[in-house]
This record gives structure tokens, sequence and C-alpha cells, in this order.
């Protein structure tokens, strides 16, 4: 790659048909010292090292569509400390380095993963590690299989709080079980005023398709919507104002999460079904 240097770009949009060099994003960001402002979307071919550091940058979206599908990136760095916006889209890399970002406001997050299923704890990990950065965030959307990776028991205590965020949006993939999930989002969210589920929160499987190890895990969810909790989370009793459920079908799933979170949102002011 030819050396260059943009010493004065603040703004720089790059959408590529291909790139195969591992330090391409590096070198470019090293040549635009005041860069504020960056998207990157390209197919991305055996590129399995991400590197970007900028204190300068501002915001940064990056769409990495792999020629394969189900290549996974071995590392990812990215250190921007002052980002105030961050949108992401790749597969689930093997692992992360990612510094707190103490100024993020927005961050759109949307991550496939193409592990193996017997790698679905170190899944569950890498994307803890990549979501526990983003915990000053403001208005955070998690979609592709971030949900699902998170979804084991225990993933509260594992969770970051999230003290300054307002909006939520948990996109929904598989089986995801909502008593694990959901409900530690809302406890790790003590000021969180809006919660949209964009893609809906069941999807109309088959009932043979489900396994046993689903059957059992759909009856202890159906149980603990039925339950009245003790301690409510603190922003359902005092800020969530407003639920949006998307591409709702009224199946008992539903039903059952719906009558859960109107129970315990006591401000709530709107609650949308699509």
């Amino acid at each position: 790659m030819p050396s260059f240097r943009l010493p004065n770009l603040k703004l720089l949009h790059l959408r590529a048909a291909l790139i195969s060099n591992d330090y391409f994003v590096t070198r470019l960001l090293s040549s635009c010292p005041l860069l504020e402002d960056l998207t990157v979307e390209a197919c991305w071919d055996c590129v399995h090292t991400t590197s970007i550091s900028s204190p300068s940058l501002r915001r940064l979206c990056i769409r990495k569509h792999e020629l394969d599908i189900y290549e996974n990136s071995a590392f990812v760095s990215i250190h921007t400390p002052n980002l105030e916006y961050f949108e992401y889209y790749d597969n689930l890399a093997l692992q992360y380095s990612i510094p707190n970002m103490d100024w993020l406001v927005k961050a759109d997050i949307n991550i496939g993963n193409d592990l193996l299923e017997e790698e679905f704890e170190e899944s569950c990990w890498q994307m803890l590690n990549f979501i526990r950065p983003l915990s000053n965030v403001q208005h955070l959307s998690l979609t592709g299989s971030c949900t699902e990776d998170l979804d084991v028991h225990g993933v509260e205590d594992q969770l970051p709080v999230f003290p300054n965020l307002k909006h939520l949006e948990l996109g929904y993939s598989g089986y995801n079980y909502w008593d694990k999930v959901s409900l530690a989002f809302l406890n790790r969210s003590p000021l969180l005023e809006t919660l949209i589920f964009p893609q809906g929160i069941t999807t109309s499987f088959e009932q043979e398709a489900l396994d046993e190890f689903n059957m059992q895990s759909l009856m202890m969810e159906g149980e603990f919507f039925r339950t009245i909790l003790a301690n409510a989370p603190w922003c359902c009793r005092s800020y969530l104002k407003r639920i949006v459920i998307k591409t709702y079908s009224g199946t008992d799933r539903e039903v059952n999460l719906i009558q859960f979170l109107l129970r315990h949102a006591s401000v709530l002011e709107e609650l949308i079904l699509f």
C-alpha cells in the first residue's frame, strides 16, 4: 500500500470492494491524525487482525462483510477513548481488546456468530468482553446473535452496570429465554426509560423442533413470568415509560412476557405492539 498523509482530514467514508490486508485500516488511521468521523464498509478477505486506534475519532462505523460468511476474526483491538457514536457489524471475534469508551452516547451493534456449538461458552465470554467497555452508553442496540450468546444462566452477574443507559434495543435470535437476558439488562440499567424488541420476542417455530433442553427452558421461563418479583428492577419502579414490541404474534410466550412487564413497570406510559 502506498504511503500517504492527510493531516487535515476530519471525515472519511470508505466503501471498498475488498480489503485483504490486516493493517490497512491501521495505516489509514495513522495517516489522518485529526480524523473525527470514519466509516469503513467492505468485504474483508483473510483479515484475521483488526486494529483501530485514534484519540481524535468521535464517530466510528465498521461494517465487515466476510467473503467467507463462516469466518471469525482472530483478534480485534479498538482504542478510541473519545468516541461518541459507534456502529459495528461483524462476526464474533475470538478475542477482543477494547478499553472503556467513557464518552460514548450511542452504540449500534450487530454481531453474528459462526463458532461451533461446543464453543458456546467461549462465545458468551467474548460477547461480554465486547459489551463491557460500552457501559457508559446512553442508547444501545444489540442485534444479530448478541442476545443469543448471552442467553446463559448467571449472565447478570457478568454484565456491567449501565448507569447512563436510557434507550435499549434487544434483538431476538433463535431460542432466547427472556427470564435470563431481558431481566439481566433491566437489573443492570437503573435509569432505563425505553425498551424495544426490534425483532419481536419469539418466533413461530414448530413445537416438534424443540429438543428436551429447550422444552425444559421454555417451561421454566413460563413459570418465572407467572411469579411476582419481590424486588422488581429499579428502572421498572421509577423510570421505564415506554415498551415497544415489533412483529407481535400473540403467542403464549409473548403474552407471558407482556404480563410480566405490565405487572412490574409501575410508571409505564406506553406499550406499543406491531
